[in-house]
């Protein structure tokens, strides 16, 4: 009591506990006042709802692409808003990478994923970080209340590249073909190869699901069944690896040819 004087604003600092936005009535009686300054006579109420957002947050998870590949970064929220939700985000500026940027004005609307083609200019895997934040929306559409920023990383593998030293055996002997990289991946690298089929060569065979480990040799026993000297021809693909350990980014193959002699 008495109340406020007609034509101020009814002020309240209001925290919405839940992830929901939740409404509060306000039912305003206006008075006539009397000589003393006193309340005196009631007019008609009325009732008017305030709807208070909650606090969005989100959940975003992070990817491991290819050279060239494009970012799957999906972004949900378990909240209920009165307008829907939008997310923004800001990415960082790594030097050996292109193609990441900043949202553009105003943002996505939440359950989409942010979708970026990346190309590592570098020899070994790099990173950006998305900084992802959510909005709530006005009646207008517009971004209203921020929410929890959330920051997910990105890991761009290399196109990876490879060393391979051809040979020039005996008949009968064995192949040291040894493969090497200078590249940086998340996971590993891993290497397969095809040989070419030659008719009067023994021994020479495509490698075995998943390929070998970087850093071995391709060991195989020929035979020369002819009275010169043969070439079979090995070609070589890097593959990065996944989180599982399977072959996931091929890198660029080599070809090295080994000579058998007669």
């Amino acid at each position: 009591a008495p109340g406020q004087v007609v034509g101020t604003s009814i002020q309240q600092t209001l925290d919405n506990t839940s992830a929901d936005a939740q409404i509060v009535t306000y039912t305003i009686t206006p008075w006539t006042v009397d000589e003393n300054g006193d309340n005196a006579c009631a007019g008609a109420p009325v009732s008017v709802d305030v709807w208070v957002e909650p606090t969005v947050t989100i959940t975003a998870t992070g990817d491991t692409i290819c050279d060239g590949g494009t970012t799957d970064i999906p972004v949900t929220s378990g909240n209920t808003t009165t307008n829907g939700i939008q997310y923004t985000w800001t990415v960082t500026d790594n030097p050996n990478i292109t193609g990441e940027t900043n949202s553009v004005a105003p943002g996505q609307n939440i359950g989409t994923a942010i979708q970026q083609t990346l190309d590592n200019t570098s020899g070994d895997a790099q990173m950006v970080t998305y900084t992802i934040t959510p909005w709530t929306l006005d009646e207008n559409g517009n971004n209203a209340c921020p929410g929890t920023p959330v920051s997910v990383d990105v890991w761009v593998e290399p196109t990876v590249t490879i060393t391979a030293t051809g040979d020039t055996i005996c008949d009968g002997g064995t192949t040291d073909i040894p493969v090497t990289s200078s590249s940086t991946t998340t996971n590993g690298i891993r290497y397969t190869w095809t040989v070419t089929d030659n008719t009067n060569i023994t021994g020479e065979t495509n490698s075995i699901a998943p390929g070998q480990v970087i850093g071995t040799s391709i060991q195989q026993t020929l035979d020369n069944n002819s009275g010169d000297a043969q070439m079979v021809t090995y070609t070589i693909t890097p593959w990065t690896l996944d989180e599982n350990g399977n072959n996931a980014c091929p890198g660029t193959p080599v070809s090295v040819d080994v000579w058998v002699e007669p």
